[in-house]
């Protein structure tokens, strides 16, 4: 979604998460990985979605994704 419209995907993103019955370390979680995800999306606005995949395995890879919901409350 963030490859054609960054901004609605951070507002339907967001909305979608702040929403959510979760525990505020999962939405957190969730924010900031959607908020990462925005990020290259929109840096790569011609990528497949494989290329994508990569991207976002490399960010896992570099430990930028939250995986644990209570990751977040040690950051």
């Amino acid at each position: 979604m963030a490859q054609r419209d960054e901004e609605s995907a951070a507002r339907l993103g967001d909305a979608h998460e702040r929403s959510s019955k979760g525990p505020y370390p999962e939405v957190y979680m969730d924010l900031h990985n959607n908020r990462v995800g925005r990020r290259i999306g929109a840096a790569n606005k011609d990528a497949s979605r494989e290329q994508i995949f990569d991207l976002v395995a490399g960010e896992l890879e570099k430990r930028r994704l939250i995986t644990d919901p209570f990751q977040a409350l040690k950051r």
